[in-house]
């Protein structure tokens, strides 16, 4: 009785080998991305009581502040796996953001040309082109399987050929000759530089999907902390070149991107 037994349990799992030693999905090796990011913003600068100078008068004094405003960037990366869990990555991150100004009247009766530049100065914006370019490692799992998680952490330059410190503003001054009114500009703080170059690093987290033949989804959370320019503190009366010195800003973006996988490791069969 118990050979029958035997012989069925062996039977059943011969029949079963090959459902559990089927061939294993195909592992990336080479990929390049394409992806758009959406970056939040946040606080660049700020500087209490900065003189402005009123000829004939004085000075008369105003807050100053600048932030980063969040935008639509693009991404482009290559990434290569000698082996399935690790790899290397380049990176080209265009950022998208932009820069905005706040200005608040701090003396208690100011000049109306101090007033007009402060308006003119609140609410301004300025658009950024900067750029990160970074390499680094990436560690992922299950890179056989439809749904891989991954980290990865990179090291790079970061372009910006937008000034984080130039800030000006317009008054308007009646021209004695003419007896008409101009519009000129009032520069509060002058940019000895408008291009830098800065470091800085990129850590992400996030997961990619298999969607067809050579194509995955890729969906990633990550902070990039770079190092820019910022206005220290206040000048004196007339003095616009302010001392600068270079902060690290943690810049958080989401990022949604296509792979297109241009070489694979078969999976094998057993």
């Amino acid at each position: 009785m118990r050979t029958p037994l035997v012989l069925a349990a062996l039977g059943a799992l011969v029949m079963a080998q090959p459902a559990v030693a089927q061939k294993t999905e195909d592992e990336a090796r080479l990929v390049f991305t394409m992806g758009f990011s959406w970056t939040s913003g946040t606080s660049l600068w700020s500087v209490e009581d900065q003189p402005i100078l009123v000829p004939g008068i004085g000075f008369d004094l105003i807050d100053l502040s600048r932030s980063i405003t969040g935008g639509v960037g693009v991404l482009f990366s290559g990434m290569y796996f000698p082996k399935p869990s690790l790899g290397f990555v380049g990176e080209v991150f265009f950022t998208g953001v932009g820069l905005k100004d706040q200005c608040i009247i701090a003396s208690p009766t100011p000049n109306p040309q101090t007033q007009q530049l402060c308006t003119s100065i609140d609410g301004s914006t300025k658009s950024s082109s900067a750029v990160l370019m970074s390499l680094g490692p990436v560690f992922r799992a299950g890179a056989n399987q439809p749904v891989s998680p991954y980290v990865r952490g990179q090291i790079g330059l970061l372009f910006n050929n937008l000034s984080p410190i130039s800030t000006s503003g317009t008054v308007v001054v009646n021209d004695p000759a003419s007896g008409f009114d101009e519009l000129l500009q009032y520069v509060v703080y002058d940019d000895p530089s408008n291009t830098r170059i800065t470091v800085g690093f990129v850590v992400g987290a996030g997961l990619t999907s298999v969607l067809g033949k050579g194509w995955q989804l890729r969906a990633e959370v990550r902070d990039n902390l770079v190092q820019i320019a910022t206005v220290a503190g206040p000048t004196g009366p007339g003095i616009d070149s302010p001392e600068i010195v270079n902060q690290w800003k943690n810049l958080w973006s989401i990022v949604l991107g296509a792979d297109i996988v241009l070489e694979k490791k078969r999976g094998r069969r057993y």
